[in-house]
């Protein structure tokens, strides 16, 4: 009765624990154009759960006016000296500023249970957590700006110190995971901006793809005229003489962008191609035109050949 009345009791003392959230704040010192080390401790590594930890500053006038707010959430598990099953994800939103440059875990050759969020100095943050973080600030001032990640098995280390620039896994108003995402649901998925797959630059499309693509159909919409203008009674078909001139002059077809153009600005799919059918049906005019005039000639020849067999004396 006794081992079961313990047994209860510390099943009800954990999930008061766990339930307990842990709040403080704390300051980063230093200049407000550089990124300071803070590193957060694992606290759920233990009791088998991600760590879950929220970063904000409500107030856009702490610290002095207009300096910026942050509202972001971490929920991480570390290597713990290669334990595996590590991550760190982060949903951030921020305005007037940002104040997170990157983040690691830096528990791949120890068991320190610790990752680094680098954070904007000269501010002040706010944290709640489900277990506890112990906030330890690299900034010169609470504690020396260098963080220093060691090798346990070999006594070497890696120096942490101070960001000057957010690194480019950072989305500074969204989530970034550091895993894989399955949306295996059938329904219709949105997605209101631009999409960068293998980068980050767009450059002003829609969707940019960093490689190849495969796909069993492709439909482009077309937006320029289709050129069955082409066949209008009232096009100029320009003279084969002057295709051949244009040719000899600039090393490609009229109408048609240079090989240097295109390795500079690459081409649109359906642009191309209704320059490539108009190509095409122009050459299909010019045949016919030949055809007509082939068909004349055998005409002549004929009757030149019948006038020629009349007149031969025999």
């Amino acid at each position: 009765m006794k081992t079961l009345s313990a047994i209860i009791f510390i099943s009800f003392f954990s999930l008061i624990s766990y339930g307990r959230a842990l709040t403080g704040s704390f300051k980063v010192n230093g200049e407000g154009t550089k990124f300071y080390p803070v590193i957060f401790t694992d606290g759920g590594w233990d009791s088998n759960v991600p760590t879950e930890l929220f970063l904000g500053r409500s107030n856009v006038h702490t610290d002095v006016a207009w300096l910026g707010s942050l509202m972001s959430k971490f929920t991480f598990h570390t290597s713990s000296g290669g334990h595996q099953a590590s991550f760190i994800n982060a949903d951030i939103r921020q305005g007037y500023t940002s104040f997170i440059a990157g983040w690691k875990d830096v528990t791949a050759v120890n068991n320190y249970k610790r990752i680094i969020i680098w954070l904007k100095g000269n501010a002040t943050y706010y944290y709640n957590s489900n277990y506890e973080v112990s906030p330890l600030v690299y900034d010169g001032v609470a504690n020396p700006i260098t963080y220093v990640e060691m090798n346990v098995s070999n006594s070497t280390s890696i120096n942490h110190t101070f960001k000057t620039s957010i690194d480019s896994y950072v989305n500074s108003q969204g989530i970034s995971h550091s895993n894989a995402a399955y949306f295996s649901g059938g329904t219709f998925n949105f997605f209101g901006a631009s999409v960068g797959i293998g980068t980050q630059d767009t450059n002003g499309y829609k969707l940019a793809v960093k490689g190849g693509i495969i796909a069993e159909s492709v439909k482009v919409q077309i937006l320029p005229a289709w050129p069955d203008y082409v066949f209008a009674k009232s096009y100029q078909l320009s003279d084969l003489s002057d295709t051949e001139r244009f040719i000899k002059e600039n090393g490609h077809l009229p109408g048609i962008p240079s090989a240097s153009e295109v390795k500079a600005n690459g081409i649109d799919l359906g642009e191309m191609n209704a320059k490539l059918l108009q190509k095409i049906e122009e050459l299909t005019l010019h045949l016919i035109q030949k055809e007509k005039q082939n068909q004349d000639q055998e005409i002549r020849i004929k009757k030149l050949e019948e006038h020629y067999s009349k007149s031969k004396p025999e």
